[in-house]
């Protein structure tokens, strides 16, 4: 019975595009998911927070209360209905107030250490997504999501490396300054033209590009030391057994 004919070089080419697809695929499932995981802890994070400032303000009336009380004079029946009812006032305002109100002007990065960068990018940008079209959303949520993974690498690195510097023009520099731009674009112009959401979320994208591609050097690294730590291990231990006495 005759063989199978071998694979044209179109052939070749087509499956090698169709595995390069679905590998693709599966990296940008697995990557969605990563996504949404930092989205729900952010979510938790921001709930976290607006407890604190009502448990702070819930805090802060009693013991206003109990000054006013002690200092001027007894609160009696209309002081003790008035305590629940500022009480349940700083609960509506916590709120109604945003999520993460992030600050408003670009955060300062001079002086601030490799550690700190990621963080303080990361509250302001939290603050500025609510403010972005859909389709940018998307793509800042990637940055947040590789800023998430960059922190902690960025923490370990000595302050001279390469990668520190590129990080920081990244984050201290390229993207807010890409932010600040489309903001500066007046809001009747960028409701009629869709160019200024084009050319932000193609921004925002090949920065996250940019901040994937660091993450990956520095986790090739981490490969490389671990390679050369087992390789080290099996020279040392893996050797022939020795006699005993």
């Amino acid at each position: 019975m005759p063989g199978r004919p071998p694979a044209t070089a179109r052939e070749s080419e087509q499956a090698l595009l169709k595995a390069e697809l679905l590998l693709e695929g599966v990296r940008a499932r697995s990557e969605s998911r990563e996504v949404r995981r930092v989205r729900r802890r952010r979510k938790v994070r921001r709930i976290v927070n607006k407890l604190l400032w009502v448990v702070g303000s819930w805090v802060a009336i009693v013991i206003g209360a109990f000054a006013f009380s002690g200092l001027v004079m007894p609160l009696g029946f209309w002081g003790l209905l008035i305590v629940p009812l500022l009480m349940l006032f700083a609960t509506l305002v916590v709120v109604r107030l945003p999520g993460s109100p992030g600050p408003e002007e670009r955060p300062r990065f001079e002086g601030v250490a490799a550690r700190d960068l990621a963080p303080r990018l990361d509250q302001w940008l939290d603050g500025k997504r609510p403010l972005l079209p859909a389709p940018a959303r998307r793509e800042l949520d990637r940055i947040l999501y590789q800023l998430d993974t960059l922190g902690p690498e960025l923490a370990a690195l000595p302050p001279e490396r390469p990668e520190v510097a590129e990080a920081r023009r990244l984050m201290a520099d390229h993207l807010p300054r890409l932010i600040e731009t489309w903001e500066a674009v007046p809001a009747g112009v960028r409701a009629r033209d869709p160019e200024a959401s084009l050319h932000l979320r193609e921004g925002l994208r090949l920065v996250g590009a940019e901040l994937e591609r660091l993450n990956h050097r520095l986790a090739q690294e981490r490969l490389e030391a671990l390679e050369v730590e087992g390789r080290f291990l099996e020279k040392r231990y893996a050797g022939p057994p020795r006699p005993e006495a």
